[in-house]
């Protein structure tokens, strides 16, 4: 979905840093740090004043709360078929599969532990006022070192809450 609203041309003004991290071109780490909340949200404020109609959908159901339901599948006998299929159901509602769909293969959303070249070195201070450290924040954080090497073996696929029903009766038909 990325390449497809940053390959033609929108009237919203996407901040530098988020446009190199979404197209993948000259990805810069200390770029990925200037990021933060406020950049995102801001960048999806400017999308709900886009003459796109599909940019102001998708923000607009971002600021009400509408977020895509996550749909789980252990295991599809065909996938091909769940995507014609899923297709077709989106073409009968005249909702654009390319941009309200989205989908997680198991093997693919692994997430590797990154190699850096510096490292995220931290420090911690105890209530004397202690310092101790330095230390690896990604080796010695339970809750960052969770997210690397998990194997996820779930299909999920995403859909707006008004597709959810026909993609499950789909899914459950195959």
């Amino acid at each position: 979905m990325r390449e497809l609203l940053l390959e033609k041309e929108i009237d919203v003004d996407i901040p530098l840093e988020l446009r190199n991290l979404l197209t993948e071109e000259k990805f810069d780490l200390e770029e990925f740090f200037l990021l933060d909340d406020c950049t995102i949200l801001e960048t999806i404020k400017r999308c709900y004043f886009s003459e796109d109609r599909v940019l102001k959908d998708l923000s607009t159901m971002f600021f009400e709360r509408k977020i895509f339901r996550c749909i789980k599948k252990e295991k599809i006998r065909n996938i091909v078929e769940f995507i014609e299929k899923s297709k077709k159901a989106y073409e009968r509602r005249k909702i654009s599969f390319e941009y309200y769909f989205a989908i997680d293969e198991p093997e693919k959303t692994s997430i590797k532990r990154p190699v850096l070249e510096k490292g995220l070195l931290m420090a911690s201070k105890d209530k004397f006022g202690r310092v101790s450290g330095p230390f690896d924040f990604i080796d010695n954080s339970d809750i960052i070192r969770s997210l690397y090497n998990v194997k996820h073996t779930e299909l999920r696929m995403y859909c707006p809450r008004s597709m959810e029903g026909e993609m499950k009766e789909i899914l459950n038909n195959i």
